[in-house]
């Protein structure tokens, strides 16, 4: 048998490299490390940021509206409504709202529903409900009998 012996350079090459190894797994280590925290620290106030533009963007659209509506609100129109304004409360089934008979209070109401929803993408459908259980909209399709607007769901 014979004995192998292993040399000192060989020793001194494989201690050299696995130093270089470790060094290198530190330094990769370490720079991942401050890499990521720098990416999280960006993505955060990238994200800061654009939720901000969001959130001013929504608080714009909302104020927009509460002025529409305030206009909507104060106008000759909607302070004129009474208890002549149809009400849904006592009826049941469809009620198609071409169909029966309105005031002229609602009508001028629903004339100026119908400018509204008109003159704004954005509005479906403009209501008022009145404390007399009435609705008068721009919406010229059905609803349902009970209806009562004064009650939110």
């Amino acid at each position: 048998m014979r004995n192998k012996s292993i040399s000192i350079a060989t020793i001194f090459t494989a201690g050299s490299v696995a130093i270089v190894l470790i060094v290198l797994a530190i330094s990769v280590n370490i720079a991942g490390y401050f890499f990521s925290r720098d990416s999280m620290s960006s993505f955060y106030s990238s994200a800061k940021t654009e939720l901000t533009i969001f959130s001013d963007t929504i608080t714009m659209f909302f104020k927009s509206k509460e002025a529409e509506l305030n206009v909507f609100s104060d106008s000759p129109e909607v302070r004129a409504a009474d208890e002549s304004i149809h009400s849904f409360v006592d009826e049941s089934g469809a009620v198609h709202i071409l169909e029966y008979q309105k005031s002229h209070t609602e009508e001028r109401i629903r004339t100026l529903c119908k400018r509204f929803a008109a003159s704004d993408k954005d509005i479906a459908e403009i209501y008022i409900g009145t404390k007399w259980g009435g609705y008068a909209t721009n919406f010229d399709g059905s609803m349902n009998g009970g209806y009562d607007p004064r009650k939110r769901g």
